[in-house]
C-alpha cells in the first residue's frame, strides 16, 4: 500500500469514523448508566411476571389448540378475546374474535412517560402501558359466566424448559390472571397465539371489530355484579384490575 493511501485509511478509521459514532455512543452510555437507573421505576409494572406466574401455576390454566378455539368461537360456546394492541387487531385478526387490548400506547407526556417511551424506542419497541381498565372493559362486554379464550401474538407457556424458571410470559397469560381477578372462572388461552392460528390457515379478518360477528355475544351484555365493587377479599382495584399481591411487590 502506498504511504498516502495508508495515511488516509488510518485517519478515516481512527479519526473520522469515531467522530460520527461518538455522539451515539455517548447518548447510549448516558442513557444506560445514568438516565434509565435514575427513572427505572418508570419502566416497571406494579405486578411482576413472577407473581403472575406463581398465581397461575397454583390455579392452572388450560391451553387450547387454535382449531379447538375456533370451533368454540364459531359455535358461540366461548368468546375469543384478542388482547393485542388495537392497531394490530385492525391490521389482521382471527375471525369471530373480540378486541380488548391489555396494553395501550403510552398516553401521557410527563417526564416518566416520556422516558418510558424513549426507553422502548431505544430498543426498537413500541411504547405501551398497562390498560388499567382492562377488567372493566371485558366485564362490560362479556357475561361473567361465559367461557373466555384469550389470544395474543405467541401464546406463552407456564411450562418450564431447560434454562427457564418462570415459563414464558405473554400478554395472554397476564390477561388470564387479571380476568381471574375480575371474577371470570372459565378461562383458557390459545396455544401459539395468532402466529399459530395463521400457520394453521384458520379464518382471518381485517379492520375494526364487529361484535355482531362474534357468535353468542350480545352487544348489550354486562356481567358486573352489584356487589363486585364491595368485594375486597381479593385485594383492591386499580381501574378494572384487582392487584392482591401489590404489597408483596413493594416489600421486595
Amino acid at each position: 500500500m502506498q504511504p498516502g493511501l495508508y495515511s488516509a485509511s488510518f485517519v478515516g478509521t481512527f479519526c473520522v469514523i469515531p467522530r460520527f459514532k461518538m455522539p451515539t455512543a455517548c447518548a447510549s452510555f448516558v442513557g444506560t448508566f445514568f438516565v434509565i437507573p435514575r427513572f427505572k421505576d418508570s419502566f416497571k409494572e406494579d405486578l411482576e411476571w413472577r407473581d403472575i406466574y406463581e398465581a397461575l401455576s397454583s390455579t392452572g390454566v388450560k391451553q387450547l389448540e387454535p382449531k379447538e378455539a375456533y370451533a368454540k368461537c364459531k359455535s358461540g360456546s366461548a368468546v375469543l378475546l384478542d388482547v393485542r394492541l388495537g392497531n394490530k387487531y385492525e391490521a389482521s385478526h382471527a375471525a369471530c374474535s373480540l378486541s380488548t387490548p391489555l396494553y395501550n400506547p403510552i398516553q401521557k407526556w410527563d417526564l416518566p412517560s416520556t422516558l418510558r417511551r424513549a426507553g422502548f424506542a431505544f430498543f426498537g419497541i413500541y411504547g405501551t402501558e398497562l390498560n388499567t381498565n382492562f377488567g372493566d372493559d371485558v366485564l362490560s362486554r362479556v357475561p361473567k359466566g361465559k367461557q373466555l379464550v384469550v389470544m395474543c401474538e405467541n401464546g406463552g407457556s407456564l411450562e418450564n424448559k431447560s434454562g427457564t424458571k418462570y415459563g414464558f410470559q405473554s400478554r395472554s397469560l397476564k390477561a388470564v390472571y387479571f380476568l381471574q381477578q375480575a371474577g371470570f372462572k372459565n378461562i383458557s388461552y390459545v396455544s401459539g397465539g395468532i402466529a399459530e392460528w395463521r400457520r394453521e390457515q384458520l379464518p382471518m379478518a381485517q379492520g375494526p371489530e364487529d361484535p355482531a360477528a362474534v357468535p353468542g355475544l350480545s352487544s348489550s351484555s354486562s356481567s358486573r355484579d352489584e356487589d363486585d365493587d364491595d368485594d375486597m377479599s381479593g385485594g383492591f382495584r386499580v381501574g378494572g384490575l384487582r392487584l392482591p399481591q401489590l404489597a408483596s411487590v413493594f416489600s421486595r
